[in-house]
């Protein structure tokens, strides 16, 4: 596969490997002293990304406008920007956790069909995670990653960890959900009994009282329709065609851990 450069679209300023010492009494903010150096910084900002920032609501954020109705950005948002850069370039204090947020910001590039620009992406995803093409209940064929393995995610006092399925995950066609009448347009996980064919779950319904002869407890995973499509809110947003169960977790498994520094990225994505 051909080697190329991914352009992400973080910069930060680095940190120094030098400590300096002031030596005698750090003068005031407020008074000059002739004595020593002063002047102004002028800084200039480009936008080398979209930039949005949130009017603060959880629920339906939208950017941020001004007292007059027009979008803008706040000053308090450019200060606290353009203050802690300087922190880092004036070898100021930079407190941890409070001024620098330790987390590693992640960047992937999308794959996209062959012949684009992500063609190759795609060929080497396919590659790795071997992708098969399937045929399901419908007749239509689908793609199904093998190397992909399905758990449970927990956490304990030792922190989180994935605990393996009995057996790997299973796709179910849109169809079958809408005869059992599990048809979902949120993100949440439903659970189900069901019967499988060792690729595709063929019978389906939702869990409550005993089990039906031939069927197995599982948890039906529903992305949303935001999930499909071309991901856009909204308008007219397109379902998956597939979605998952995950059979009963495996508690014999040896469960794998995740270190600390995964599970904070997580959190934070």
């Amino acid at each position: 596969m051909e080697q190329r450069t991914v352009h992400a679209p973080y910069n930060f300023v680095p940190f120094s490997g030098k400590i300096l010492e002031y030596q005698g009494v750090v003068p005031t903010h407020d008074a000059v002293d002739p004595t020593l150096k002063t002047g102004e910084i002028h800084v200039s900002l480009t936008a080398k990304t979209p930039v949005f920032v949130s009017d603060g609501s959880r629920d339906d954020p939208h950017f941020f406008p001004g007292p007059n109705g027009q979008l803008m950005l706040p000053g308090s948002t450019i200060r606290g920007m353009v203050r802690q850069n300087m922190q880092v370039l004036g070898f100021g204090l930079v407190r941890p956790d409070e001024d620098v947020q330790d987390r590693r910001v992640f960047y992937r590039k999308v794959a996209d069909a062959s012949g684009r620009t992500g063609g190759e992406l795609k060929q080497y995803y396919h590659s790795a995670l071997a992708v098969k093409s399937m045929q399901g209940p419908s007749g239509k064929n689908s793609s199904s990653p093998q190397n992909v393995k399905s758990g449970y995610l927990r956490k304990s006092e030792g922190g989180y960890y994935i605990q393996p399925t009995e057996g790997a995950y299973l796709k179910v066609s849109k169809d079958t959900l809408a005869t059992a009448g599990l048809e979902s347009r949120y993100a949440e996980a439903i659970p189900v009994y069901y019967a499988d064919d060792g690729d595709y779950v063929r019978q389906i319904r939702q869990a409550g009282g005993s089990a039906p002869c031939g069927m197995r407890s599982g948890m039906l995973l529903c992305p949303g329709v935001d999930a499909g499509g071309d991901g856009t809110r909204g308008r007219n947003p397109k379902p998956p065609s597939h979605r998952y169960v995950f059979p009963p977790v495996d508690e014999a498994a040896s469960p794998i851990g995740i270190s600390e520094e995964d599970a904070l990225s997580y959190a934070m994505d």
